[in-house]
């Protein structure tokens, strides 16, 4: 991925933001911070796209980690193997460039992401609960 891909990727988060509402943010806010995401992860993690179709963000962390910033497949290429495709491709890149272990956190609202991950050698690490104050 490139600068260049940052205005596709913008109508892209448009969309999915429209079809899945960020459950605590508005959909403004959201956008920013996937703006935020991507040029992290241009510069220090990996960002895969695949132009008009879907995209995938990590972001580096400490100690080797790598952390899921987003993974984005468009309605009409869902379920046909390009999300995993996408996080196979991305998780031998950071092996590659020395990372040691990848943290994904799937959504509730899309529990085919959990059992992908299930069957491709990640383990459920931890539940993350949040409360608005």
């Amino acid at each position: 991925a490139t600068r260049d891909d940052l205005k596709w990727l913008t109508l892209l988060w448009k969309e999915w933001f429209t079809e899945d509402p960020p459950p605590f943010h508005s959909a403004k806010y959201a956008l920013e911070v996937q703006l935020k995401a991507f040029r992290l992860a241009l510069e220090t993690g990996i960002a895969l796209v695949v132009p008009h179709e879907a995209a995938l963000l990590w972001g580096a962390g400490n100690l080797g980690d790598v952390y899921d910033m987003g993974l984005f497949v468009r309605k009409p290429y869902r379920a046909k193997g390009l999300g995993g495709a996408l996080m196979t491709r991305a998780a031998q890149l950071a092996k590659e460039r020395g990372f040691e272990r990848v943290f994904i956190s799937p959504l509730d609202t899309n529990p085919r992401s959990g059992e992908w991950l299930s069957q491709n050698g990640f383990n459920r690490y931890s539940v993350t609960y949040v409360k608005e104050l």
